[in-house]
C-alpha cells in the first residue's frame, strides 16, 4: 500500500524546503514463520499488535498510524492502543468496506466474492451483515485463502501463484453454485481483502476468466487506500521530498525480500529501494 501512496504523493510535490515527510512502514508480524494467522486466539493477536503498537508510539510518535493490513484492520475496535487513539489510527478496512457498500449499491444482482485471509473472513471485516444501508446481495462468498499472502511475498514465479489463486476461485465458485442460485452470465465482482493479493490482482482476474468469467469488476482497497490517504488533510500541503523507513522485529527471509523488492520496484522504486534498506528492530517484538 506504501508504493501506491508514495506515488499519490509524488504527484503533489511543491518543492517547497523543509517540507519532507517521513513514513516509516513497520512489519508487524512479530517473527519469521509466526504471524497473526498463525495464532490461536483473538485474545493473542491483540495482545501482540496492541504491544507493537504501545512499543512504536514511544519510538517514532507518529503524527498519523494506517493499518494496512486486513486481519489486524478487523481487530482496531478490540485493540487498547486504538481506543487511546482513535483519532489518528485508521484501518484499510474502513475503505475496504466502502468500496463494498457503493457497489452493491450500484450492482445488486451481481455475485460477489471476497477473498481474504483465514483471520480476516474469521473476524467478519468484510462480512456483509456489518455492511450498513444495503440488502444483502444475493451472491455473497467469503473465501479464505490460507497461506496465499505468505506465497505472495515468497514466490516470483506468476504460474506457482497462479496455482494457489485458481484453487481459491474455483472453491469460491463451488460454494456459490451449491448455496446459492447462481447465473452464469452475471459479471462477478471480485474483492481483494488481503494487501498482499494486490500483487498479483491480475491472476485472479486471469482465473476468472478461465472458470468462464472474462468480465469481472475487480475492487482493490490498496490503491483505493493510498488515494485517500493523499487527499487527507494530513497531506494537504504537500511536500517537497518523501523519506522512507523500513522496519521489522526480524530479518526477512532472503527470498521475501528479494520478492517484496521485486513486487514494489514494478509499482514504486523508491520504495523498493527503501525497503532494501530496511532495519531490523528486534526490540519490538513481543
Amino acid at each position: 500500500m506504501l508504493a501506491h501512496l508514495v506515488l499519490e504523493l509524488e504527484s503533489k510535490m511543491i518543492g517547497e524546503a523543509g517540507s519532507e515527510m517521513k513514513m516509516v512502514y513497520l512489519n508487524a508480524v512479530p517473527r519469521d514463520h509466526y504471524g497473526y494467522n498463525d495464532m490461536t486466539s483473538a485474545e493473542e493477536r491483540v495482545r501482540v499488535f496492541n504491544g507493537l503498537l504501545e512499543k512504536a508510539e514511544d519510538r517514532f510518535q507518529p503524527e498519523k498510524i494506517f493499518v494496512a493490513c486486513g486481519s489486524l484492520s478487523a481487530l482496531l475496535d478490540e485493540v487498547p492502543y486504538v481506543q487511546k487513539h482513535r483519532n489518528k489510527v485508521q484501518g484499510i478496512g474502513w475503505i475496504g468496506r466502502q468500496l463494498l457498500t457503493e457497489a452493491i449499491q450500484e450492482k445488486p444482482d451481481a455475485p460477489f466474492f471476497v477473498f481474504a485471509t483465514p483471520v480476516t473472513v474469521s473476524e467478519g471485516l468484510y462480512s456483509v451483515t456489518g455492511l450498513r444501508g444495503i440488502q444483502r446481495p444475493q451472491v455473497y462468498i467469503e473465501q479464505p485463502c490460507p497461506g496465499l499472502a505468505n506465497q505472495i511475498s515468497s514466490k516470483l514465479e506468476e504460474r506457482a501463484i497462479f496455482a494457489e489463486i485458481m484453487e481459491c476461485c474455483q472453491k469460491a465458485l463451488e460454494s456459490a453454485e451449491s448455496n446459492f442460485r447462481f447465473n452464469p452470465h452475471q459479471h462477478p465482482i471480485v474483492f481483494l481483502g488481503c494487501t498482499h493479493y494486490s500483487f498479483r490482482a491480475d491472476l485472479f482476474v486471469e482465473a476468472f476468466s478461465e472458470l468462464g468469467f472474462p468480465r469481472v469488476t475487480l475492487l482493490d482497497p490498496v490503491p483505493a487506500s493510498a488515494l485517500s490517504l493523499a487527499q487527507d488533510q494530513f497531506f494537504s500541503e504537500g511536500t517537497d521530498g518523501i523519506r522512507i523507513e523500513f522496519i521489522s522485529p526480524y530479518r526477512l527471509p532472503d527470498v521475501e525480500q528479494k520478492t517484496i523488492a521485486t513486487l514494489l520496484d514494478q509499482i514504486s522504486p523508491i520504495t523498493a529501494e527503501a525497503f532494501r534498506s530496511g532495519r531490523v528492530m528486534p526490540e519490538l517484538a513481543d
